[in-house]
């Protein structure tokens, strides 16, 4: 298990190459947590914690390889048992696609030439008492196409005050580093929001059309209801919307219809 982000694998602190080494050994699979950070291995009875990350130079199968330091403990330890428990509760397995949609945001991080530092609270300009748990998700902002305007603070005078004040919570949610270009920006949203658990379910469930309905009962069985601040009707509007406008390639419309469908055809991300 590990995480992507473009950012992380930009500056090489992880990598997307592992995925094809791991699907290539029978029987193995990689799975993704969008928050994780622990380093730890586990195979049958023995764990290993310790510095090694996810990346074919950490596990010694890229040369130069890293030099780490792991610690072997037993794997039937009660709190490793409820560490590994909550871990895949909220972790999904990674997919070709999505190795694909980091990789192009990783490249376009590279060519800026800078690896900028992730959002904090006193860039935003408010404090948030109310920050969700690690594992939620959830987006606020009604009007994504406003997202970049509010990260780049262009003209944000002219936007509704709770637009703005939703949409930094979301920038913040998410982890979107600083100083980013529109594209970049556009891309690393896209990526971003795909590893998070609700739109993994609403993605497995749009093999058929989800109905406002379907769409309401995929939120409040994903996020505890004391999180939603909407009525469910109006969360799903909201994620629908995301959805729609950074990932087009992936989702579509049905005409004169809140549903929600998978796209018919894979595309370049819309800018």
């Amino acid at each position: 298990m590990t995480r992507w982000h473009p950012e992380e694998i930009a500056s090489g602190a992880s990598d997307v190459e592992i995925f094809d080494v791991i699907k290539a050994r029978a029987g193995a699979r990689l799975f993704i947590h969008p928050l994780l950070h622990a380093k730890y291995f586990r195979a049958d009875d023995k764990c290993l914690i310790g510095s090694a990350n996810l990346t074919q130079s950490a596990l010694g199968w890229a040369m130069p390889a890293n030099l780490e330091l792991m610690y072997e403990v037993l794997a039937d330890a009660q709190m490793l048992r409820d560490f590994e428990k909550r871990l895949f509760a909220v972790s999904f397995e990674a997919s070709q696609q999505l190795m694909n949609e980091m990789a192009a945001a990783a490249d376009l991080i590279r060519v800026t030439g800078s690896y900028p530092k992730q959002l904090r609270e006193e860039n935003l300009g408010y404090d948030d008492t109310s920050t969700l748990p690690e594992d939620v998700w959830l987006p606020l902002c009604t009007r994504p196409e406003r997202l970049f305007q509010i990260y780049a603070r262009q003209d944000i005078d002219w936007i509704i005050g709770w637009t703005v004040e939703a949409g930094q919570r979301d920038l913040r949610s998410l982890r979107i580093p600083a100083g980013l270009g529109d594209m970049v920006f556009y891309r690393f949203v896209a990526a971003s929001i795909q590893q998070t658990p609700l739109v993994q379910r609403i993605q497995e469930a749009a093999v058929n059309v989800i109905t406002p309905e379907v769409g309401r009962n995929l939120i409040l069985s994903t996020v505890d209801e004391q999180y939603c601040v909407y009525s469910p009707e109006e969360h799903w509007n909201t994620i629908l919307a995301w959805l729609l406008h950074f990932l087009p390639h992936v989702y579509r419309q049905p005409s004169g219809s809140n549903n929600l469908q998978k796209g018919s055809e894979i595309g370049e991300l819309r800018k």
